[in-house]
């Protein structure tokens, strides 16, 4: 998880003093974002089809 959370650092540049659990947080809230938006288009597909 550590080295995750290093990587992820490294590629964005996110400063050091930004605690782990932050961007874990920030994490959290990007994956249930791109799950309501997935949900939502196939649902619209599903309505549009029908």
């Amino acid at each position: 998880m550590k080295n995750l959370l290093s990587i992820y650092r490294d590629y964005f540049q996110v400063n050091n003093q930004v605690p782990d659990r932050t961007i874990l947080y920030h994490l959290l809230v990007f994956v249930l974002f791109l799950f309501v938006l997935g949900f939502t288009v196939s649902q619209v597909i599903i309505y549009l089809a029908g």
